[in-house]
């Protein structure tokens, strides 16, 4: 399991070609492993489900608009996330 916070991003001036690109290169992590990725906001959530969409080849992303749902979906324990994300 993974996730990623991609917290206030606003801009960016990444193409999707870029995207495309980043989407195709090898994937660190098992193909099992299920990845959350927190966007909370419209042009975060957008990015990050324009990632998703070229990277998921095996149902394993999923984007969030909050950390309770991202780790509802992981089947993390809330608390124990926030606590590392504060440290």
């Amino acid at each position: 399991m993974s996730w990623w916070i991609l917290g206030a991003l606003s801009s960016s001036d990444g193409s999707f070609d870029d995207f495309a690109m980043r989407g195709a290169q090898g994937d660190p992590f098992c193909r099992e492993s299920r990845r959350a990725i927190v966007a909370p906001t419209e042009f975060s959530y957008g990015m990050a489900r324009m990632y998703a969409t070229l990277r998921d080849k095996d149902g394993v992303f999923g984007v969030f608009r909050s950390l309770e749902t991202a780790c509802k979906w992981l089947d993390l324990d809330e608390s124990a996330v926030g606590g590392l994300l504060q440290q």
